[in-house]
């Protein structure tokens, strides 16, 4: 399993785009990826799980990604959210 930990920068959070590319992103792989956020916790390949989070701007959120591509998997999405 690989975890990290990062804080949403968005001015508008984690609305529909930058979801919607994370969900896109997370389906492309085997793994399990689940966002958390405190106790909560989504599907990340689930963009309606996702946008129900409500995640704001400067959120501490938490990825774990664990199955057989996980490093790949990992590293795509961390890029991803450094664009958003």
């Amino acid at each position: 399993m690989k975890q990290f930990e990062c804080v949403i920068k968005n001015e508008q959070g984690l609305h529909a785009m930058p979801a919607s590319i994370l969900a896109k992103t997370a389906k492309g792989y085997k793994s399990s990826i689940v966002l958390f956020r405190g106790d909560e916790k989504a599907d990340m390949k689930n963009l309606f799980q996702v946008m129900e989070m409500c995640i704001k701007k400067d959120t501490r959120i938490r990825i774990e990604i664990s199955g057989e591509d996980e490093e790949p998997a990992m590293r795509k999405i961390m890029e991803r959210m450094k664009d958003l």
